[in-house]
Parts: C-alpha cells; structure tokens; sequence
C-alpha cells in the first residue's frame, strides 16, 4: 500500500497435522508418483489434493468474499508441497485466479511425463493466470536442491504445451535454502509481479 497499491487480503490455510496428513491433503493425483532416493513416497500417492482444491474454490473464496471487501483480483500461492497444489489449484482454476504462485514446489513428485500429460489436459487458449515460479539452489540444502530441476523446467514444460511466456516468470537463488525465510523475501516480488504492478 505504501508503494500506490490498494492493499491485500492474505489468507492463510493451516494443513495437516502430521506429515502423513499434509503430504495426502498436499498433493495433487495426477499419475504415478515419482521414486525419489531414499525417501518412502508411500503418504504422496493417491494424493487428496482434488478434495484441498475444492475446499478452497467452493469454501474458502465464498466465506472470504462474503465478508470481507474484496475485489475480483484473486491469487493462489504456496511453498513446497503448498507450491506444487497452489499450481494445481490454479490450473485446474483457471477463470477464478489471476495468477499462481510457487515457490520451491514439489514438482519432483511427478516425472515428466506425467507433467506432460496433465498439461495435455488444459486448455491454455483463453484468458490464463500469470504464474511465478521460484527455487533456490543452494549447496548448504540438499531438499532444495533436489527440487530445482523440475521447479525450474516446468515453465519450459509449459511453454511447449501452449502456454504464454509472457504469463510465466521463473526466479531461482543460489544462496536460498528452503526456508520461510527465503519465501518471505521474495513473496513482495511475487505479488507485485502478479498482479502487474
């Protein structure tokens, strides 16, 4: 507000209690899940993210315009397992957000070829959400660090199935861990860029 915009409302979605809870509510179902060295990938499969989204678009956005002064520029954002079902969210939504924001998202959680498919689904002709993505990469985060080859292909993914680049954005830091931390800094840029201030 201090920089000439007319302000936000941010809401905040608290998720699962426990990890096995946040990983179902978190991700998306969208094919087969990924193995990742290492890690027991067995909370991420037959994710609920389909029953989050809904929540959000037929809960959440109606209580939040039914009693707070909005207007019709609508965002979805998260960090991590958020990013990558704020993506999903958005993309399955593509007439009530205006733009998506993921920051460090899971997309390792799916091998391309199953992003290709989903992408396949959309239908990217109209009116789409301006999107901003952001990874860090720093040698001190090996979570991060995983993370960032598909968090940095996926506009590139995206491009190749029709969407347009000047609606993309990616920004990466070599020195970001994943961190509320680093989300924060860049979260005024986020926004800003969105919303094409």
């Amino acid at each position: 507000m201090q920089n000439g915009g007319d302000g936000v409302i941010v809401v905040g979605i608290a998720c699962g209690d426990t990890e096995a809870r946040r990983n179902h509510e978190l991700t998306p179902d969208l094919g087969e899940v990924a193995t990742v060295a290492g890690e027991d990938m067995s909370t991420f499969k037959n994710g609920g993210g389909k029953a989050f989204s809904d929540f959000v678009t037929d809960t959440v956005i109606p209580y939040v315009e039914q009693n707070y002064n909005t207007n019709s520029i609508r965002g979805i954002a998260g960090s991590s397992s958020g990013g990558i079902e704020a993506f999903y969210i958005g993309m399955e939504n593509m007439d009530k957000f205006r733009y998506i924001g993921a920051l460090s998202p899971a997309f390792i959680l799916y091998n391309k070829s199953v992003w290709d498919n989903y992408l396949s689904t959309l239908d990217f002709s109209g009116n789409v959400p301006r999107v901003y993505f952001f990874c860090g990469n720093s040698t001190q985060d090996q979570l991060e660090r995983a993370l960032y080859p598909n968090a940095t292909a996926m506009e590139g993914w995206m491009k190749n199935h029709g969407y347009p680049a000047d609606k993309m954005i990616t920004k990466t830091d070599a020195e970001a861990i994943h961190s509320e931390g680093f989300w924060a800094l860049y979260f005024p840029e986020m926004l800003s860029w969105c919303m094409d201030l």
